[in-house]
């Protein structure tokens, strides 16, 4: 069962190869490497419909979010994360 009442206050997102061809998305604590989740997708909607489970509140104490140089989630990551850098 998962809680949704809190996150850490730093967290790494990436993609790894989950099936042939496609990719999954992981979001973890970064500080002691321990996984938040993994979805079987990296869409952007797949992505927010998980973190919008949070209450503004939790989602607020998130300070930063590490992810790879493609860019692609700072969009999102602001929009979710409003205090994070």
């Amino acid at each position: 069962k998962e809680h949704y009442d809190k996150l850490p206050a730093v967290m790494s997102w990436d993609e790894f190869g989950f099936k042939k061809g496609e990719l999954a998305f992981v979001a973890q604590n970064y500080e002691i490497n321990e996984p938040i989740t993994i979805l079987d997708n990296r869409r952007q909607t797949t992505i927010r419909n998980y973190f919008l489970k949070y209450p503004l509140k939790v989602r607020q104490q998130v300070q930063f979010i590490t992810m790879d140089m493609s860019g692609a989630y700072i969009p999102l990551a602001r929009k979710l994360f409003p205090n994070a850098k």
